[in-house]
């Protein structure tokens, strides 16, 4: 069965099925609810994550349950304090936290896997931007992502 026909960037940036997010790349999947519609946004409650606010499908979602497709390294991860919170704030951007449970260096990136508060293993991945990183990661580190 065809899933999908598209160039590879609208194949990994807006797959059209849930069986094409997950064969075109890694992947976290949160499945949930669509608990309020906005202009251009859906808040979605999980189970798992808490509140994600998503942009609105290039398709329109009919249904309330949906899942939530978020790419490792379209994560970005901070120390717990302060900082952090205030910078998700400003940005409103999505906030989880969770304790890094594995950090795999594989050269150009380093793929962390974070239990979140909620139970859900969350994949980040951040790319190795300089020879030594110091902004690092350790397993146990208690990060908001």
């Amino acid at each position: 069965q065809l899933e999908q026909v598209a160039v590879p960037r609208r194949l990994y940036e807006e797959p059209a099925s849930r069986w094409v997010a997950e064969f075109v790349g890694d992947i976290n999947l949160f499945e949930g609810e669509v608990t309020a519609r906005e202009a251009l946004r859906l808040r979605v409650a999980t189970s798992t994550a808490g509140e994600l606010v998503v942009a609105q499908p290039v398709a329109p979602v009919a249904e309330t349950k949906v899942a939530v497709a978020i790419r490792p390294e379209k994560i970005r991860l901070a120390l717990r304090g302060p900082a952090a919170d205030a910078a998700a704030a400003a940005a409103a951007l999505n906030r989880v936290e969770g304790v890094i449970t594995d950090a795999s260096y594989l050269g150009g990136k380093t793929v962390y896997k974070i239990r979140l508060d909620g139970g859900a293993v969350l994949h980040a991945a951040q790319a190795n931007t300089a020879r030594l990183d110091a902004d690092g990661y350790g397993v146990n580190q208690r990060v908001v992502a």
